[in-house]
């Protein structure tokens, strides 16, 4: 491991690169051209994932981690037993390195992984925004405001499927909401979708579920017909009837995710046929509510009524996240407390970097609202949302290792939110610009404090 000495060094240079890159947004034009700015994203994010990776933990996350799950997955593997993967895509691409390293440990294979793609990371993010967004600051600064929470930069990180997952959702709603105006890119959508079934069971959920529910939206609105919407949900229905074979991928996986139903907090639902009664009833109502809504124009007077009322709504939208997010933390209280010697004061000030970007996406999307100027990202971002808060029932039923749904979709949902959570730059005055912009690398100190724990240097309790 690096002494102190280097990893203060370290250290510093993460940071001085985001103060530099700050005030090149603030006026200073040294990273304005488009392969200087890669370089720069490159090397901030390989400072970054070396100074918690290697720095702080020696390259391997230690348990409790998914990253640590899945080694020990591997090994079972390895040794023939047959265990639960959410993952498979990414256990075989695991396996095939390791069967071309022979030498080498799954441990040190998953660790290199993670840190080559936790490096292009940023670079792949920033190209997502630059093809969807004209203006370039903006999306520099929706990169910088992304490294502020982390509930992006632990899982961009950690080696594991939701690394690489992450992305594969970004990717695959850019290609999808443009399919919603009948325009290109619907195979290749198709394409990552299933690429991402194959490769993680959760991220094949979370883009086909986001996608599905912005083309309800769309369908309601007149924006699209019903017949772009159908391939996608017979896509959704196969790829549920696939997971629910014992023979197939997925069958341990099935299994578990059965068992975890058999022990929910209400007796009844851990009856299969019960819930699968509801679920039919749930989606049989969901086709008189959609006649309804088109017959009376319920939508448009409800996006009346938003563009209205969008700074109040946004209070509410506020008040909700923070019951929710404490709904989880409470799911979780002995595991997020062990990790902070339940010590709540320095929990609340290390999640000052997650409660600003949620504070900046609120603010910009109620503004965008209130001025009818949405786009894919807010979108997006919305609909992920809305994925959320059907989860988090979920979270809240199932027994302890199943209930942190709402957190996984959090997840993916802040690469989404960033071009949204910067909105506020856009017409805010100089001297408040500047305030965000120079706060950025306060913020980001405390999210990379949050997630390295380093005790010998950062004084983490």
């Amino acid at each position: 491991m690096l002494g102190s000495i280097a990893k203060v060094m370290l250290l510093l240079l993460f940071l001085a690169a985001l103060s530099c890159a700050s005030l090149n947004y603030l006026g200073w034009r040294w990273l304005g051209r488009t392969k200087t700015f890669y370089v720069f994203l490159l090397a901030t994010g390989a400072a970054f994932t070396l100074y918690i990776r290697e720095a702080v933990h020696d390259l391997r996350i230690p348990a409790p981690s998914d990253e640590a799950n899945y080694v020990n997955i591997l090994w079972e593997l390895e040794a023939n037993n047959k265990v639960p993967v959410s993952g498979p895509g990414y256990v075989y691409a695991m396996q095939f390195f390791h069967f071309l390293l022979p030498g080498s440990s799954f441990s040190s294979i998953v660790a290199v992984t993670a840190i080559i793609l936790s490096c292009v990371y940023l670079a792949a993010v920033y190209q997502g925004y630059r093809r969807s967004i004209a203006n370039e600051p903006h999306c520099m600064a929706a990169v910088f405001l992304l490294m502020t929470t982390s509930y992006f930069l632990w899982p961009m990180i950690e080696g594991r499927p939701q690394q690489l997952g992450m992305l594969m959702a970004f990717v695959g709603i850019l290609l999808f909401y443009p399919c919603l105006k009948g325009r290109r890119y619907l195979l290749p959508f198709f394409v990552v979708l299933a690429v991402s079934f194959f490769y993680h069971i959760l991220t094949f959920l979370v883009l086909s579920g986001t996608c599905l529910i912005l083309w309800y939206f769309a369908y309601l609105t007149g924006a699209s017909p019903l017949r772009r919407g159908v391939p996608l949900a017979l896509t959704i229905v196969l790829g549920l009837v696939l997971f629910a074979l014992d023979d197939f991928i997925y069958g341990p996986m099935s299994g578990g995710v059965e068992w975890s139903f058999m022990r929910t907090r209400i007796s009844f639902l851990s009856n299969a046929y019960i819930f699968a009664l509801l679920a039919l009833g749930g989606f049989a109502l969901a086709v008189p509510a959609t006649w309804a809504i088109k017959r009376y124009g319920i939508l448009a007077r409800c996006e009346s009524f938003v563009k209205r009322r969008a700074n109040v709504l946004g209070i509410i939208a506020g008040i909700l996240a923070v019951a929710a997010l404490s709904v989880q933390f409470y799911l979780n209280y002995d595991v997020y407390m062990d990790k902070y010697h339940h010590n709540i004061p320095y929990f609340l000030l290390l999640s000052l970097g997650n409660v600003a970007f949620g504070a900046l996406f609120i603010v910009g999307a109620a503004s965008m609202l209130r001025g009818a100027r949405t786009n894919i990202f807010l979108k997006a971002a919305l609909a992920m949302m809305l994925l959320g808060a059907i989860v988090l029932p979920l979270s809240v039923l199932l027994p302890e290792g199943f209930n942190d749904w709402f957190i996984r979709i959090i997840n993916y949902w802040t690469i989404l939110a960033a071009p949204v959570a910067v909105r506020p730059l856009a017409w805010a005055g100089t001297k408040t610009k500047v305030a965000i912009m120079l706060a950025i690398p306060v913020l980001t100190l405390l999210s990379l404090i949050n997630i390295s724990r380093d005790p010998s240097l950062l004084g983490f309790p």
